[in-house]
């Protein structure tokens, strides 16, 4: 009973020297942080209107207020950082001067300009300190008219700041990525893949994790923390579940069987990563966030318009799934992170379906361990979770499970339980999307 607890132990320290390393690496080489404007920027920018798009150029840029703010707790003052900005005035006569401050400390001061120009500004050295807030002020401001009631100030096409030497990433990061690595390197090996496997996967894995984390704005949130409940919570349910299964059966799963279990806890971890992070757009995401609200409300029944300008019904299966974790996430953000997680939940749980029926039809293993990674790595199905289309990728899981029912399941008057279990999983998948009609029953017949 020792020997399988002592190698989660020596698996989760292997993970977290691997993640610090990995983070040292890719925070070194790359601490500098860049905002296009592309999308709105995170919470730690403040003063900034929404990003805007000119129709004409395709140049996207975001107009301040009076006064805009850039927070960065915890980011290393032992060198100068700099900061270049593409700046512009935008009148035709009387542009503002801004002022920069950082720490409320003025650095420097410029008139703008017409056009858009580069200013560059150097932060000096704070040694004695971390953490950072830069905070751009505009000499005035104007309204553009009773259609616009905006009080602006300058539009920013693109802000970067980099330091002038050598730097660490923040504590917070290193510690959320030494605990998520190691909270993963655990369960990895308490699921008992083999100890060749174990080292691979948590090396990757951690490389993966520490990346996530020091991406943008990553290191300067609450994100590294929020990387190590997600890689405790789907360590344990994955470990959790392993352990049942193999009591059900009463004999251990075969190592393709483990591979697959790891691998899809791995992926599921790494697609939260991506999508929670806080540089991620939010995209159509809070259109369901919305559409959730209105199902916690008691409104199952509503429509929404096509592109050819006519309404159809909406279907809520997505929503009344989550609808037992409302009150534990606050409406909004909260709300598109319980609605991707579930998501990504339902995505794991499929291919773990996909292995089982690879072996209950062909007995082939290791096609069915092969199936369980392209079904991870295909690139389309995390596409429709990025873009926000999250009641469609619910309904791709659905159909799998449909399928999988299919496959390995005598489903007949004969057997009403099975029967009644594949109608309840077809109607879920009915309901969790339109589109799944015209795929799912051509499909199944």
């Amino acid at each position: 009973m020792t020997r399988p607890f002592g190698r989660a132990i020596a698996t989760a320290i292997l993970g977290a020297v691997a993640g610090a390393t990995w983070l040292v690496l890719f925070y070194g080489t790359a601490p500098a942080l860049q905002v296009d404007f592309d999308t709105s920027p995170p919470g730690l920018v403040t003063g900034i209107y929404p990003a805007e798009r000119d129709r004409a150029s395709g140049l996207t840029f975001a107009w301040t207020g009076g006064e805009a703010s850039m927070r960065l707790p915890g980011i290393p003052r032992q060198v100068e950082w700099v900061l270049v900005m593409r700046v512009r005035g935008a009148r035709v006569e009387g542009n503002p001067t801004v002022e920069l401050f950082a720490d409320g400390l003025v650095v420097s001061s410029y008139a703008t300009a017409p056009d858009f120009e580069n200013v560059r500004i150097t932060i000096p050295a704070r040694p004695q300190r971390s953490g950072l807030t830069v905070t751009l002020r505009v000499s005035d401001t104007f309204v553009p008219g009773p259609h616009d009631p905006r009080s602006l100030g300058v539009m920013v096409d693109w802000l970067r700041l980099e330091p002038s030497g050598a730097v660490l990433a923040p504590r917070r990061a290193f510690a959320g990525t030494l605990l998520a690595s190691a909270a993963m390197g655990a369960a990895i090996a308490l699921l008992g893949v083999t100890p060749g496997s174990a080292v691979g996967a948590v090396i990757l894995l951690s490389a993966g994790i520490a990346a996530a984390i020091a991406r943008g704005f990553g290191p300067y949130t609450e994100f590294p923390d929020l990387a190590v409940r997600l890689a405790v919570w789907i360590g344990l349910l994955s470990t959790a579940l392993t352990l049942a299964v193999e009591a059900g059966r009463r004999e251990p799963l075969r190592n393709t069987a483990k591979f697959a279990a790891a691998f899809s806890a791995s992926a599921l971890l790494l697609e939260l990563l991506v999508l929670l992070h806080p540089d991620m757009p939010i995209g159509d995401a809070l259109f369901h966030a919305h559409r959730f609200r209105d199902v916690v409300a008691g409104n199952f029944h509503f429509t929404s318009i096509a592109p050819g300008g006519y309404r159809f019904p909406y279907a809520p299966g997505l929503y009344v799934v989550a609808l037992p974790f409302a009150d534990f996430v606050r409406p909004g953000t909260g709300d598109t992170m319980l609605l991707r997680i579930i998501v990504c939940a339902g995505h794991a749980a499929a291919g773990i379906l996909l292995y089982s029926a690879v072996v209950r039809n062909g007995g082939d293993r290791l096609a069915a361990a092969i199936t369980v990674g392209l079904h991870h790595l295909m690139p389309l199905s995390f596409r429709v979770v990025t873009v926000g289309n999250l009641t469609n990728a619910f309904a791709q899981s659905l159909s799998v499970a449909v399928l999988f029912l299919m496959a390995t399941a005598s489903v007949g008057f004969d057997r009403p339980l099975a029967l009644a279990l594949f109608a309840a999983v077809v109607a879920a998948a009915f309901l969790s999307h339109t589109g799944t009609f015209a795929i799912l029953v051509v499909a199944m017949l």
